[in-house]
């Protein structure tokens, strides 16, 4: 809704626009399950045990990360570059994108989502942009401050607001890809933390076998709540 001016013995009206909803975000489970014999355990040398630990955080994350960009929404998370809640944009190069499909993406965002914009997309992605050039000239080019980005602002940005490399993202140049995503991400996307990462040690389940299992899980949750925040750059025809 709007707020409007009122003279002294105006008559009152309710504000239309505002409502409200219910937004359900499923919880789903991540797994893993390692196998270790007693005797790599027991060795003196090295904490198996600990890299085990180490190694099991690092690749929840990594499959955490895939799913918060892609992921399909069934028994996963729903990534935040396929979440139809979201219409693309369409770029208006053949299969491609140029300095005008940025600029209008970014300033298609409302201006307190614009404010604090964070620029998702992968490093070929970044390389395009990087290749961009007026007048023969690259229009990013290094400087004696640090990188001049494609209108002012300090690095490392795109016309003034900060990116992130993300791998999971798709590449540019092929007719469909969601190549660019920007917006304000905690406004627009919800990640929801249920149960932190468990790991249980299981001495009995395969100790014919001479080993313990380590069982691990996670329960996380994440879709885009808000749509208006976020805006996707999909390459056009």
């Amino acid at each position: 809704f709007g707020a409007v001016w009122a003279a002294e013995l105006a008559t009152r009206s309710e504000s239309t626009g505002l409502a409200y909803g219910l937004l359900e975000i499923p919880n789903h489970t991540l797994v893993a399950v390692v196998d270790v014999t007693n005797e790599m355990l027991e060795d003196p040398d090295f904490n198996i045990e600990n890299e085990i630990q180490s190694e099991t955080a690092e690749q929840f994350a990594v499959a955490e990360n895939v799913g918060f960009v892609t992921g399909s929404g069934v028994g996963r998370v729903t990534g935040v570059t396929v979440d139809p809640i979201i219409t693309n944009t369409k770029s208006g190069s053949n299969g491609d994108f140029d300095g005008d499909d940025l600029i209008d993406l970014l300033y298609g965002l409302k201006g307190v989502y614009q404010a604090n914009a964070t620029w998702g997309l992968n490093r070929v992605t970044m390389r395009k942009i990087r290749k961009l050039k007026a007048n023969n000239e690259y229009i990013w080019l290094p400087s004696d401050s640090g990188i001049r980005n494609i209108a002012g602002g300090a690095a490392p940005a795109l016309l003034g607001r900060p990116y992130v490399i993300m791998p999971e993202m798709q590449d540019t140049g092929t007719t469909g890809n969601v190549s660019v995503i920007v917006g304000d991400f905690r406004r627009g996307y919800l990640i929801t933390d249920h149960v932190a990462l468990q790991v249980l040690r299981d001495p009995y389940t395969q100790a014919s076998s001479d080993l313990i299992r380590y069982w691990a899980r996670r329960r996380v949750g994440g879709q885009v709540r808000l749509a208006e925040a976020i805006r996707r750059l999909e390459e056009s025809a």
